[in-house]
């Protein structure tokens, strides 16, 4: 695991342009505003362009890579095209599947965490009080996500489209769901208008 995913906060930015026929996501370390990871879709063929276009985000092929600015891979999210269920591999930045995550259609806010043999592991799912999302494993919440300006730094708070992911302290800094957990997260992104 390459070591900028054992950092315990990341800030996620969306790009926006006109007529984006990809999204694209910039992520900073919150506590010294430098961009650590550059996520891109790839693969924008006319088939996939069309689906955008007519807002059918959960049928569309999904090809996107998380590298670092000096171009270091550290993560890559695919899915083929599908009818029937979101569910999108992860791979580590050597090419080495790390698990799934797999929206559910009775609760199309939440996603589920797979490992690399399909077993459930734990859920990204929507929150009802303080933050957007919470990542729940037996019990146990494992990371949040919120938009909130109090839980940003001063300098990145005017920020639209943008959000902090902050992982338990606890979590041992080469658990592969630090890569899962973020992965879940830009997926959920990449499937919908938008996060909230």
């Amino acid at each position: 695991m390459h070591a900028v995913l054992r950092k315990n906060q990341f800030f996620v930015q969306q790009q926006l342009g006109l007529l984006e026929m990809g999204k694209h996501f910039d992520i900073f370390d919150p506590l010294t505003q430098q961009p650590i990871i550059e996520c891109r879709e790839l693969e924008h063929r006319h088939f996939t362009r069309l689906l955008r276009i007519l807002n059918w985000e959960a049928l569309r092929p999904l090809h996107a890579e998380l590298r670092t600015p000096e171009g270091k891979r550290v993560l890559r999210l695919q899915k083929c095209f599908s009818l029937l269920a979101v569910k999108i591999a992860i791979y580590d930045g050597n090419g080495g599947l790390v698990g799934y995550c797999q929206r559910m259609h009775q609760r199309a806010d939440s996603f589920r965490i797979l490992d690399p043999d399909e077993r459930f592991i734990g859920e990204l799912h929507s929150d009802q009080n303080n933050f957007l999302y919470r990542f729940v494993q037996n019990g146990q919440e494992l990371a949040c996500v919120s938009d909130h300006p109090w839980s940003l730094p001063q300098e990145l708070r005017n920020h639209h489209h943008a959000y902090l992911l902050e992982l338990n302290p606890g979590l041992a800094p080469e658990s592969p769901l630090r890569l899962l957990i973020l992965a879940a997260l830009l997926a959920r992104q990449m499937h919908s208008t938008n996060l909230a």
